[in-house]
């Protein structure tokens, strides 16, 4: 003989309790994908607030910010450089930074995910773009909750990052070792046309030798910036670029960047 309860048997009651909780785990996720939907929906629409702001000042400028300029303070981005945009159009919905979420950068970010919900502002990696001048294109990336992965907006003009044909490496001068090569490969079908260099020594008296492929392409000394140095008639496809420090350089205070373009 089963027992009742009020006319109901002890397992009716927990079946009728399983069936409750498991609707109510439904209606839980369910509620919360619609809010992951609503705050991409204010994702989408700020993202695109600062797309039109950086068209805006194209027009002016002829010239996209650089990473530095978008890389300061939501207040600092609205006097200086978006002038006049919202504030709240700078950060996501669940933005751990205070005064702005964009994380501006001249290189690849695929590794770099140190906000919680981040805009990504990647410039197109051109020296002038890296040394916080100016930039000739870009790309902004946002974060969507329900996938996990990245959206991606490109500027009108210019190339923006992933289609740009330029590459950087920063190489400091550490230890015994005053040498630093490093290799870069053009994409399928390209040729290494040129590239620039930027170079920083502690005082003006230290010299620094760049070879590219083993040849001697630049010799200098103290800070230069974008040195185009041409190797268009070598029509390679890879290029091991050396930098070599003069002995008066100090361990730590050194650093390149070069900024190879192909065609």
């Amino acid at each position: 003989m089963r027992k009742t309860i009020g006319g109901f048997t002890i397992v009716e009651i927990i079946v009728a309790i399983f069936i409750m909780g498991l609707l109510s785990s439904i209606g839980f996720v369910s509620y919360g994908r619609v809010q992951a939907s609503e705050r991409n929906a204010i994702r989408s629409t700020r993202i695109t607030t600062i797309a039109n702001a950086l068209e805006k000042y194209y027009l002016q400028n002829g010239e996209y910010p650089s990473c530095l300029a978008m890389s300061k303070t939501s207040s600092l981005i609205a006097t200086d450089t978006l002038k006049g945009i919202d504030t709240s159009a700078l950060s996501m919905p669940k933005s751990s930074s205070k005064g702005s979420s964009i994380l501006s950068f001249c290189g690849d970010v695929s590794a770099v995910q140190t906000e919680i919900d981040p805009i990504i502002y990647t410039g197109n990696r051109s020296v002038d773009c890296l040394l916080g001048y100016s930039c000739s294109g870009w790309i902004l990336k946002y974060k969507d909750e329900l996938t996990g992965g990245l959206i991606s907006l490109n500027s009108k003009r210019g190339t923006g990052a992933t289609t740009g044909l330029t590459e950087y490496i920063t190489a400091p001068w550490t230890g015994n070792n005053k040498t630093t090569c490093s290799t870069w490969t053009a994409p399928s079908g390209k040729i290494i046309k040129d590239f620039y260099v930027s170079h920083v020594t502690e005082s003006g008296y230290d010299f620094v030798t760049v070879s590219a492929n083993s040849v001697e392409k630049y010799r200098g000394s103290g800070t230069v910036n974008s040195q185009k140095i041409d190797i268009s008639s070598e029509a390679t496809n890879s290029m091991s670029v050396c930098i070599t420090a003069d002995s008066s350089v100090q361990d730590g205070y050194g650093g390149m960047v070069y900024d190879i373009s192909v065609q």
